[in-house]
């Protein structure tokens, strides 16, 4: 039962690699690496006082507009591509996970962004305050 569920776990991750293999990514390490991806590398980096925003721009400038990186079991995408940024957060209808927007819009407990159209996750609702920004 144990090798099971092993060879199933290895096939999720062969699997939600293989997906994004087109796309540049930092070298993971070993076989360690390949389940755990950059944690490692981002726990380490974390620990000496620094943002992950500061390791993404690294990596932004090393693998370009366009990289992905798996920490644990996520493949998680990053662009700096204006048009991509727009059709990701404008035109096309990609769901907005409530945790990460909640995080944007009330860091440490706090409104910041609050639900502007930055941090709104309810559609019907970003779609009305979006409407007030078109012309005419």
């Amino acid at each position: 039962l144990l090798v099971i569920i092993s060879l199933l776990i290895t096939l999720k991750f062969f699997v939600l690699r293989k997906k994004y293999e087109h796309l540049p990514s930092p070298e993971s390490k070993g076989l360690i690496g390949f389940y755990f991806g950059q944690y490692f590398t981002i726990h380490e980096f974390l620990s000496k006082n620094n943002f992950i925003e500061e390791l993404q721009l690294n990596w932004s400038s090393k693998f370009g507009s366009v990289y992905v990186y798996q920490f644990l079991h996520q493949m998680i995408c990053i662009t700096s591509e204006e048009e991509a940024i727009k059709k990701i957060l404008i035109d096309k209808d990609f769901p907005k996970k409530p945790e990460i927007y909640k995080i944007v819009g009330f860091p440490f407990g706090e409104r910041f962004l609050g639900h502007g159209l930055v941090s709104e996750i309810d559609k019907e609702k970003w779609r009305n305050r979006r409407a007030l920004f078109n012309h005419g």
